[in-house]
């Protein structure tokens, strides 16, 4: 991928969020990583992104609450929400993904080629 992208990674687990983070930006991608819902979105409203990975179940801010904040602001961010339950609080997560928009879904344990495979279709019309 040519095309440099402002990515942030919501996970409140560090060895996932910086494996991840580490994966990404060996491929050139800016990234910022958050511990939960509240810090992903601080990071957003403050440096803006072109992607944005959260996870579901955390503590504080929950990975929904985050997606859902995003859907009720109209953030023009991709948003792929990793999780390792199809079901979470009672929610389907795949429902959620046409509920409010989400972009994307990764079940865990995160396979890195999947995951750039699918941020590189996000953009593969865009001019670099």
């Amino acid at each position: 991928m040519a095309q440099k992208l402002n990515i942030i990674v919501v996970d409140d687990e560090p060895i996932v969020s910086d494996a991840l983070g580490a994966g990404l930006e060996r491929r050139g991608q800016q990234v910022r990583v958050a511990g939960d819902g509240q810090q992903g979105l601080a990071m957003l409203k403050e440096h803006g992104a072109d992607v944005l990975i959260t996870d579901v179940c955390m503590p504080g801010k929950s990975g929904i609450e985050l997606v859902q904040d995003l859907h009720r602001r109209g953030d023009a961010v991709k948003v792929i929400v990793m999780t390792a339950f199809h079901m979470h609080e009672g929610i389907d997560i795949f429902q959620m993904v046409k509920n409010y928009s989400v972009d994307g879904v990764l079940e865990k344990p995160i396979i890195l080629a999947e995951l750039f495979e699918m941020i590189d279709g996000f953009f593969a019309d865009s001019p670099s």
